[in-house]
């Protein structure tokens, strides 16, 4: 396994880099390092934009669960339905099959109204 690749702070090319700044990705030495909601920054306006992102970033999310929990219970009525299609479908093949009075009657409607 090969050694980590050593990075170099952008502003003092001497010093080793002990962190990358979580905007930008520059790789910064202890006495450049601006820390900042998130992480470590490079620049105050790293630090700015980072947490623009990540206040767009909340807002979205919000609002996109409340999106997707409409999604969600739609998307659990309709495989509930289906679910119940399939069992009743299973039933009246197995009444037709087996030739059980009532259910077998009314499965022969039903493929009758269906055309099958």
């Amino acid at each position: 396994m090969s050694a980590p690749m050593r990075t170099w702070c952008v502003n003092h090319p001497s010093h080793e880099a002990v962190a990358r700044c979580r905007q930008c990705g520059t790789g910064v030495c202890k006495a450049c390092a601006i820390s900042g909601r998130g992480g470590q920054f490079c620049s105050q306006e790293c630090a700015e934009k980072y947490g623009a992102f990540m206040d767009r970033a909340k807002e979205l999310g919000v609002s996109r669960k409340q999106g997707l929990g409409v999604m969600h219970r739609l998307s659990k009525a309709v495989g509930g339905l289906l679910v119940a299609l399939v069992a009743l479908l299973a039933l009246g093949v197995v009444s037709i099959m087996f030739e059980i009075p009532v259910l077998a009657d009314i499965a022969w409607t039903v493929r009758g109204w269906l055309g099958i």
